[in-house]
């Protein structure tokens, strides 16, 4: 609502109670995913174990548009999920990722 819509027209203005319905939507997952990354029992850094692997690399894309779609705040109550986005947004294989360079070919 916030990204996507206003790529394609930037006089788009969202619409809030979409905005937050989804928010509504989206803290159960965030959630779970905080119970998980918190769990003393399995606590791992990763998603997926003691390595950063395509599990983790899978959400990157929504945690980088947080920020962006306002959805920055949803982080600060849960620690250790802001910490691993925190983790796995500081990777150089993100930064490569990000800044597109992911798509030049032999150093070109």
């Amino acid at each position: 609502e916030k990204i996507l819509k206003k790529r394609g027209n930037p006089a788009y203005v969202a619409n809030e109670a979409i905005c937050e319905a989804k928010k509504l939507e989206l803290r159960p997952t965030l959630d779970l995913m905080e119970a998980e990354l918190s769990n003393s029992e399995w606590r791992t850094p990763f998603i997926a174990g003691p390595n950063f692997t395509i599990a983790d690399a899978t959400f990157m894309p929504y945690f980088a548009l947080f920020g962006p779609a306002g959805l920055a705040l949803e982080l600060e109550s849960r620690p250790a999920l802001k910490k691993w986005v925190g983790q796995c947004l500081s990777r150089p294989s993100w930064q490569y990722t990000k800044d597109m360079k992911v798509m030049e070919l032999n150093g070109k």
